[in-house]
């Protein structure tokens, strides 16, 4: 709000104008005096400490603010308990809230290690209660053998197996309560999972039947059955099928899993071998030689490759066994070797039809059995020492997590004391000299504290209270300098100032001090009209503005003047006087009218700024606020701030700047609360002031700054995005390379399968996934580090302070475990892993982008090495990439240059021996490197797509050579093989068509080979497809059907004609050639299971790979219809292949 008032008076030699300017804000405002003598315009300096401005209308009144006008407001209150704590009670404060957090953490690490304690016990007991129940397994078969072979029962090794066993049945039958309550292996607990046969006391009955008849087979195969099954319940309640740690969990594999299983099979093969085997039936053979594989398999499959992974396993974390490559190793190459020889036995049995020594077979039998067993107890031992040293390991990372939390909240202690010290002593200091400065004494020193911002703090107010003295000294000059006739009175209507203008005016002699206390009554005497103003101003509180009457002098001579009474009040808005100013008219009433036309137009140009909707203001050549709009009023009332505040720091620098340079300046910000205005300084040169024009820009300051973020983050998950990250790594390169040992790191993820979710979910639920994923990731990294998404499912961390390669690979490894926990998105539980590629500054690299390539590449090499894994950059990733990128863009141009080949490989029919038909086959003839191989370049088509165009080309050329070899043999067949990517394009269909209408080849002889996986990854769309291509008289085939993976609901939907054997099979028949006396083998079983199922299914086969005479007659035996292969021609170019069809050659 601002006040102008005017008054006029006509004396005969000058023209004077006063007036009065206020700016009222909430706790008061600036006012001063602008005089002009004929022109010449003067301004006196704020009168500060004297007059205030008063909210109540027309007043002013008396204050100690630096402001000639000004109004109280209520103090800020503090709006919570917190803010009236003393600074020592905030640092403790300060202190528990930093310690409370650590020690909660401390809270839950020793909860982890607590946990994996318990695990760890729990399978150790697990693993020694199956230990004392493994007797079971080892000695009642002997027993049993012993009693079938005739052998009484009170016979010294009879007697031992029965005690082996009744001590393993007593021990699990009388076991440790705590370890039957863990294990749960009460009747009851065993009986509620479905595993009241396999309970102890069943199992000592069964024992009982066993020992009293060894015939009854029955018992004794449940009593087996029983023990195998209680083996597993352990192994599953004491977690050893699940244990974390590599080696204990390949080796509790062995012991858990494959030695039960292979005590199994040699059990049914204790059973056969007590058939009459001196002369082997078909079936007798044919189960032998059963018997045989499912041996191998068994201890070299699985025991033996279980066994070899523990042995190679080495543990990071608790140390070595120390027998573990010893006794373990030996006891493993027993059992390899007794288990190969029994196997041999029983190949030779079967080769030659008959066992000729039964009593070798039943001693070769014990002997594999017995290594079993050995095996198993010694399995068993070194699992005990495995989870032994385990726990030992976790109990000691548990004392030192204790430890140093300990010493970590002790130090943070001793710090928020030291500072808390260092703080409270110069605060209360300054205390102290405020107080003093409070009672009056000026003239006291505040010491200088230690530290810069106290030290600031205690010369800020110093420099206040000499500001302060000034001020006082300056407010008593202004009031003896007031040319005006001014009066100040107090509530007792008692005169405390006057000065000589009004003792002039009315007539008085010039002596102020004779007026001090006077009775402002008494003052008045002669003017009646004055005496009732002053009376109303004391007593109604209301100010007399621009009042005019005629006085009378005390020597009678009549003046028209215009008054202004008003009260006055202190800070706390109590009233304690008032203030008379007085304006002789009598001069300026001849000039009125003029005066009163340039008012007129006055207004009309104030106007325009008073109707502004922004702040508008006029500063004197001080930098003193002379006038304000009302959107200014407005704007101090609403952020609630005196015109000092909202003026900006350097407002009197550039005002004075202004009126110097007479230039002016724009954009000065400035922040008020919340708001940030823009100020404009304007000079008017001619009346030596400056306008000033004030734009709120807040809300495009926060436009600009959400423009700045968005231009560096991501806007789905809030973190860093390329530009920021390549920005924080050059500023790394450029750190490391001033500072050598400021090592750093760039870590770069790829989440594995995020494209399937995303295909199956939906964008949302990947979008939802991304942000979970962005949160879990950041809690593993700390406040230097920084984690930015680079674009869809691609992350990179920089690893700011890193020292060695180890550090870094922890960081990774902690990265991959939060993500081990499923996401629960849209109530669903979503797994997903990354692969990680690291790259370290090695001072090498000359830019972020290297950096970001190498990790990029380390990346993709760990997605090639199974994926959820980590690799470290080495410079043979980098020469591989390259020679990738190479061939990657020499195949880009073979494309274009066509520089592929078509080959043909001739088909036959191996019942006639003639040329059925052709396989086409591309072939890349490079101009510098000659013939790539096919396995070299065609993943990476596959890879790039160009597989898609690369497999167009071979299709329309393989059928145009194909139309012109049609006149030679009209129902030859062209076989061409369709890739991955090319069998899901969406142009396949499209692309056949073209290819056969261009050619003229027919469909019929057409045959379209696909891989198993091609077709399996989308069956149900696969089906479809396959089904539109048949429907145009196309003949389809599995390629390299067996070694893949096929559903057999599947196989017989799909609509393929023909199933190819793959080469790898057809080899072995050779390979086993050597040793297959009977013209039996495996290999060729697997071979004759697969024409049989095709037979079965309508289907014809073709076989590939034959390259001996033996191979084509054993597939002609097997019913192989067709057969390729180097035996009959190697793949040629379409001219070769052409002259060797018209030799019409016969194999």
């Amino acid at each position: 709000m601002a006040r102008a008032m005017t008054m006029t008076v006509m004396p005969r030699e000058m023209l004077i104008r006063s007036s009065m300017a206020a700016s009222c804000g909430e706790g008061g405002a600036s006012g001063f005096l602008v005089l002009e003598y004929y022109g010449e315009r003067k301004t006196l300096a704020p009168m500060a400490g004297w007059l205030h401005y008063s909210p109540k209308p027309c007043c002013w009144q008396r204050g100690e603010g630096n402001s000639l006008w000004s109004r109280p407001g209520g103090r800020t209150r503090m709006l919570a308990p917190y803010r009236r704590l003393t600074i020592s009670t905030k640092l403790l404060i300060s202190s528990l809230a930093f310690a409370l957090p650590m020690a909660v953490l401390a809270w839950f690490m020793d909860i982890s290690f607590v946990y994996d304690l318990d695990i760890a016990r729990r399978e150790m007991a697990g693993n020694q209660y199956q230990r004392s129940l493994f007797p079971l397994l080892k000695h009642v078969p002997q027993y049993r053998l012993l009693r079938l072979q005739g052998v009484g029962e009170n016979d010294p090794e009879v007697l031992e197996h029965a005690g082996y066993v009744n001590q393993a049945l007593d021990g699990a039958v009388h076991i440790d309560p705590d370890t039957e309550a863990e294990l749960k292996l009460t009747d009851a607990s065993l009986s509620a999972m479905g595993f009241g046969h396999a309970a102890p006391s069943n199992l000592m009955e069964l024992w009982e039947e066993v020992q009293a008849d060894p015939e009854d087979h029955a018992a004794f195969q449940e009593l087996m059955q029983g023990s195998r099954d209680l083996f597993h319940y352990v192994a599953e309640k004491s977690m050893l099928v699940v244990d974390p740690v590599l080696d204990s969990n390949y080796l509790a594999q062995v012991t858990v899993r494959d030695l039960p299983l292979y005590n199994e099979l040699m059990l049914s093969l204790l059973e056969f071998q007590r058939q009459d085997l001196s002369s082997l039936s078909e079936m007798q053979g044919v189960k032998l030689h059963d018997f045989v594989l499912l041996l191998r398999d068994s201890a070299a499959n699985h025991i033996a490759y279980d066994a070899e992974m523990a042995v190679s396993e080495d543990p990071l974390f608790y140390g070595l066994s120390p027998t573990l490559h010893e006794r373990f190793v030996h006891a493993l190459t027993e059992f390899t070797a007794r288990n190969e020889d029994l196997a041999r036995f029983m190949e030779l049995a079967a080769d030659q039809g008959a066992v000729q020594d039964s009593e070798v077979f039943e001693e070769k039998w014990r002997a594999a059995y017995v290594s079993g067993c050995d095996l198993f107890e010694v399995g068993s031992q070194e699992l005990d020492e495995l989870l032994s040293l385990r726990m030992a390991s976790y109990s000691s990372w548990r004392r030192w997590g204790f430890i140093l939390s300990s010493v970590a909240l002790v130090l943070a202690g001793l710090l928020v004391a030291s500072v808390a010290r260092d703080v409270h002593r110069p605060v209360h200091s300054l205390i102290a000299y405020s107080r003093r400065v409070a009672r009056g004494d000026y003239q006291a020193e505040p010491e200088t504290p230690p530290g810069k911002d106290l030290a600031d703090l205690s010369g800020n107010i110093r420099s206040m209270v000499g500001e302060l003295k000034h001020r006082l000294a300056f407010s008593q000059g202004i009031q003896e300098s007031i040319a005006a006739p001014f009066l100040v009175s107090d509530t007792r209507d008692k005169i405390t100032f006057v000065n000589q203008a009004m003792l002039r005016l009315l007539e008085y002699d010039l002596n102020p001090e004779e007026h001090q206390g006077q009775d402002i009554f008494d003052f008045f005497s002669q003017n009646q009209a004055m005496r009732q103003l002053a009376d109303d101003c004391l007593n109604k509180r209301i100010c007399v503005e621009n009042q005019e009457l005629g006085i009378t002098g005390h020597q009678g001579s009549e003046r028209v003047v215009s008054v202004y009474i008003s009260p006055l009040y202190n800070l706390e808005d109590e009233l304690i006087g008032s203030s008379t100013f007085i304006f002789d008219l009598s001069d300026l009433k001849a000039s009125q009218a003029e005066i009163l036309e340039k008012q007129d137009e006055i207004q009309r140009l104030a106007a325009i700024p008073m109707e502004n909707p922004s702040p508008v203001l006029t500063a004197s050549e001080g930098g003193d606020i002379a006038y304000t709009n009302l959107a200014t009023e407005l704007t101090l009332t609403r952020l609630n701030v005196h015109m000092e505040e909202f003026l900006p720091p350097v407002h009197h620098e550039v005002v004075a700047a202004c009126l110097e340079n007479q230039t002016g300046r724009s954009q000065v910000e400035h922040k008020v609360e919340d708001r940030i205005y823009a100020w404009t300084y304007n000079p008017l040169y001619t009346h030596n002031v400056v306008h000033i024009h004030v734009q709120d820009v807040t809300e495009q300051k926060r436009m600009q700054e959400q423009l700045l973020h968005d231009a560096f983050h991501d806007a789905l998950t809030g973190l860093p995005n390329r530009a920021l990250f390549m920005d924080r790594l050059d500023q790394a390169l450029a750190r490391a390379k001033e500072i050598p040992a400021a090592g750093f790191a760039v870590l770069f993820l790829d989440m594995d399968r995020f494209k399937f979710i995303n295909d199956s979910l939906g964008h949302m639920a990947g979008d939802e996934l991304l942000v979970a994923l962005s949160r879990r990731l950041e809690r593993v990294l700390g406040t230097q580090d920084t984690l930015a998404r680079l674009g869809g499912d691609e992350y990179t961390v920089l690893l700011s302070s890193v020292s060695n390669e180890s550090e870094a690979l922890l960081v990774a490894e902690r990265l991959q475990e939060v993500l081990n926990d499923p996401f629960d998105i849209h109530g669903r539980e979503l797994f997903t892993t990354a692969s990680i590629g690291i790259v370290f500054d090695t001072g090498e690299y000359d830019g972020a982008e290297e950096l970001l390539r190498d990790a990029d590449t380390a990346m993709y090499r760990a997605k090639a090495r199974g994926k959820a894994r980590c690799e470290v950059f080495d410079a043979d990733m980098h020469q591989s990439a390259r020679q990738r990128l190479e061939m990657e863009m020499d195949l880009t141009r073979a494309v274009d240059k066509g520089e592929f080949r078509v080959f043909y490989q001739p088909i036959l029919n191996l019942v006639t021996g003639r040329i059925a038909g052709f396989e086409a086959l591309v072939r890349w003839f490079h101009p510098h490197n000659g013939m790539v191989s096919p396995g070299a370049f065609i993943p990476l088509a596959e890879e790039t797509g160009l597989i898609v165009p690369m497999g167009k080309y071979v299709l329309g050329e393989a059928l145009r050579t194909g139309a012109a070899w049609l006149d030679h043999d009209p129902g030859l067949m062209m076989s061409v093989n369709l890739s991955v990517r090319q069998f899901t394009s969406e142009t396949l269909v499209q692309d056949v068509d073209a290819a056969i209408a261009e050619s003229g080849f027919p469909a019929r002889l057409l045959k379209l080979e696909v891989t198993e996986s091609g077709i399996m990854d989308n069956a149900e769309a696969s089906l479809a497809l396959l089904a539109t291509l048949r429907d145009r008289g196309i003949k389809l085939s599995i390629d390299d059907f067996g070694t893949g993976y096929s559903s057999l609901n599947y196989l017989h939907r799909f609509p393929f004609d023909f199933l190819k054997v793959d080469q790898s099979f057809v080899r072995l028949i050779e390979e086993n050639r050597a040793g297959d006396t009977s013209g039996e083998n495996n290999d060729a079983g697997i071979i004759k299971t697969i024409v049989s199922l095709a037979h079965d299914l309508g289907k014809q086969v073709i076989a590939e790979g034959i390259e001996t005479v033996h191979q084509q007659r054993r597939l002609t035996d097997l019913g192989c219809e067709f057969g390729q292969g180097f035996l009959f021609a190697k793949p040629m170019p379409g001219q070769e292949a052409g002259d060797l069809l018209r030799t019409d050659p016969s194999w």
